[in-house]
């Protein structure tokens, strides 16, 4: 009865121990992802910050204020375009430009110095968060990529101040999302394999354990049989040396009485 009722049992053991290493990995998986993914978002928010914030510090905000392609060829001009320039050749980035504030809500491109297919000036650019938060002074980052006619994108803004110590313009960096895109995908498919080699490397060591435990289980029975085998084996014949000489005695008892 207990040869039989013990290994379905260590089977509903191993199956109960195996889905609890598959929930612990899972989930161990899904934490890990979701940090990486915040990580990822932080570091990139940061470097294109820290490249905004930068070529915003280069420029001259009374001369941005009323810059136009009209001024092509001015000093105000070629030194803002050469700053923008740059960054567009030195800089692992999309795009670089300049940003108007058009006061009524929307915003509108500046000069940009992109060589192929560039921003027209006073075109409309689509509007973020992050991009008013730095119509009002303050650098920010987009949380979440959005699309344009040139793609998807996670962009940085810094505002630029004039001798005022108001916002005369901001610079705009773009970072594709694809890059983005890539790179969760990479992580993703990293935390799938170490989730699985996890599960098989911990499932593997589980039924070792199991197998083993129920192997030294299984000796210690036997012996265990064994030893009542041989008791029963010592009681029977006791029993029969025990019968024998009471007959003797008795056949000895009989003889004496002849």
């Amino acid at each position: 009865m207990h040869e039989k009722v013990r290994p379905k049992r260590t089977s509903q053991y191993l199956i109960l121990l195996i889905l609890f290493l598959l929930v612990v990995t899972v989930s161990f998986g899904y934490l890990l992802m979701s940090q990486s993914r915040a990580s990822i978002i932080t570091l990139m928010q940061t470097r294109m910050l820290d490249v905004s914030n930068t070529a915003a510090a280069m420029i001259d905000g009374d001369v941005l204020e009323s810059v136009t392609p009209d001024d092509k060829g001015t000093d105000g001009y070629e030194r803002i375009m050469k700053t923008l320039t740059y960054f567009q050749d030195n800089i692992d980035l999309k795009y670089i430009y300049c940003i108007r504030d058009m006061g009524d809500g929307t915003f509108t491109f500046g000069l940009d110095p992109t060589v192929e297919d560039p921003g027209e000036f006073g075109s409309p650019i689509v509007y973020t968060e992050a991009l008013n938060t730095a119509s009002k002074g303050t650098p920010a980052a987009d949380e979440e990529h959005y699309e344009d006619a040139w793609g998807a994108f996670y962009s940085a803004y810094s505002p630029v101040f004039n001798s005022k110590g108001e916002v005369a313009g901001i610079i705009a960096v773009d970072f594709s999302a694809d890059w983005y895109n890539e790179q969760i995908a990479t992580l993703t498919r990293s935390t799938v394999v170490v989730a699985l080699l996890a599960l098989l490397v911990g499932g593997g060591i589980v039924v070792t354990i199991i197998g083993r435990s129920e192997r030294r289980i299984g000796f210690i029975q036997g012996q265990l049989n064994e030893m009542g085998g041989d008791a029963h084996a010592g009681d029977g014949q006791l029993f029969r040396n025990g019968a024998g000489g009471s007959l003797a005695c008795g056949s000895g008892r009989g003889v004496q009485l002849s």
